[in-house]
């Protein structure tokens, strides 16, 4: 059996997010009787590739009723995930420079998001500004102390939600509220890739945006889940949405809130690269993270269309509780990429 190691993490009490490395374990077991990459690679690969996106993969074949492992212990996986992710991914972007203290940082950052939302942008549109300022207001609250313990309670509060809520026109409701963050998500992170996939060194990988915001594919990073992809069987009723259906009030939230995100994600990676030393492997790595992110992006917010569309309760329960595992993987990675530590897990085939 495979073995792992993880190191301190942040401490948080909750029921609802449960760090169990016997699961870890189990995991990395799994993947190292597969195709493991090689050594110098497998910490990554296993640790910010695999277990998420299995751990994501249960949870959609789950359909909300866990056997092998619990939805706590899942997001247990997801906040490792996430949060040594962003140690990893400061190494990515700053390679060679010693980690510190760097508090002052994420308040930096929080105050760089509050410039923007506030405009004029360099490339974007006015309508971006309420999503920014949500995002100010998200990462101020995920970066405060304790950020750790905020983070795992939300998600808790939208799992308990999800798994049992109080009418279907409230699940409903929530769900409309939630499509606009995640539209305006998945535009700025197309906007992202884009512009990285433009500047990248070498011309090794290949994407296509598709006919629409949410039709983004990949045939350059493996990613065999059942989950991604599972309702791109709705793109056509974005794309020609008919009469009378709730399609086309969609189709306008995909165009009003996600397209003008994504000059948006262009103006951050130009940020962003002004203020990094990338080296090439470290566009792979960045770029290869990016497409699975959109990709899991993607595919919850076409889920919660596709309940929206059609009321159903069942589908809409399951998109709430991955939104709320995609919202836990990603403040952690917020929580570790400005923790000011360095430590990273290992994975033992």
């Amino acid at each position: 059996m495979a073995t792992t190691t993880i190191p301190t993490l942040p401490s948080f009490s909750s029921s609802s997010v449960v760090v169990d490395t016997t699961v870890i374990d189990s995991f990395a077991t799994t993947y190292c009787e597969g195709n493991p990459a090689s050594p110098s690679l497998r910490v990554a690969d296993f640790f910010y590739s695999y277990l998420p996106l299995s751990s994501f993969d249960q949870v959609f074949q789950s359909n909300g009723s866990l056997t092998a492992y619990t939805l706590a212990q899942l997001l247990g996986n997801l906040y490792v995930s996430g949060y040594f992710g962003g140690i990893w991914l400061t190494g990515i972007l700053f390679p060679g420079s010693a980690q510190t203290d760097v508090s002052g940082a994420s308040l930096s950052f929080v105050d760089e998001i509050a410039r923007f939302a506030k405009g004029p942008y360099s490339k974007g549109d006015a309508a971006a500004g309420d999503w920014l300022t949500w995002l100010q207001r998200l990462l101020g609250w995920i970066l405060g102390d304790p950020g750790s313990q905020c983070l795992v309670t939300y998600c808790g509060n939208e799992i308990s939600f999800a798994q049992n809520p109080p009418s279907s026109a409230m699940l409903m409701d929530r769900l409309s509220d939630h499509l606009t963050y995640m539209v305006s998500l998945c535009g700025y992170d197309l906007g992202f890739l884009l512009q990285m996939f433009a500047q990248m060194p070498w011309g090794l990988y290949k994407f296509s945006t598709g006919q629409c915001l949410l039709d983004f594919s990949s045939t350059s990073v493996d990613l065999a889940t059942d989950l991604l992809g599972n309702w791109s069987g709705v793109i056509p009723n974005l794309l020609n949405p008919a009469p009378g259906t709730p399609w086309t009030a969609l189709q306008s939230i995909m165009q009003e809130k996600g397209v003008t995100c994504v000059p948006w994600g262009e103006d951050v990676w130009e940020l962003l690269l002004a203020q990094t030393n990338l080296t090439g492997s470290g566009f792979i790595e960045l770029f290869n993270l990016g497409v699975k992110y959109q990709l899991l992006a993607q595919t919850i917010t076409l889920a919660e269309m596709y309940a929206l569309a059609n009321l159903d309760d069942a589908t809409g329960q399951l998109a709430l509780i991955l939104e709320a595992c995609f919202v836990l993987w990603t403040g952690a990675f917020v929580i570790g990429r400005f923790s000011g530590n360095t430590s990273q897990p290992t994975v033992n085939c």
